[in-house]
């Protein structure tokens, strides 16, 4: 409900009604720089102001958002677009997932190498260390002769 035009649409129709900032602000309850930040964008809407101002510009709620009288041919086809939209959204919601799965299940299989490599890598150690006790017996066997 935050979108830039539904601002511009409440300054539009508010100098349309040939009101000011400070009457709007006033019939709202509000100070005028509190108002203006709302034209500006600096404060976000939320539905109850967006209600206020339609009913103080004698618009409606759909007017202000889209920037035009709602009709019967454009709800009509703003409900296909948000058909639309929302096929989209599971489409792509979808795709997601499945990447999402995709590296899940790479990360299992790296996680399993990484522990595949650690294991190699104590062995390593194991052999290494077994080796360096077998070069300080043999160098103490050949000390001794």
């Amino acid at each position: 409900m935050d979108n830039p035009s539904v601002k511009k649409n409440i300054a539009v129709l508010r100098k349309e009604k040939n009101l000011t900032q400070q009457e709007m602000a006033d019939k709202l309850g509000i100070s005028r720089m509190a108002y203006r930040n709302i034209e500006t964008g600096t404060t976000k809407l939320i539905s109850e102001t967006v209600s206020r101002i339609a009913e103080i510009v004698g618009s409606t709620e759909e007017e202000l958002v889209l920037g035009y009288p709602a009709t019967p041919e454009n709800v009509v086809e703003v409900g296909i677009l948000r058909d639309r939209h929302a096929e989209e959204l599971r489409s792509v919601r979808n795709d997601y997932e499945g990447q999402l799965k995709e590296l899940r299940d790479r990360f299992d299989v790296l996680e399993k190498m990484n522990s595949t490599m650690a294991d190699l890598v104590r062995s390593k150690d194991e052999i290494i260390n077994m080796q360096k006790i077998q070069i300080s017996l043999l160098t103490n066997r050949l000390s001794k002769e």
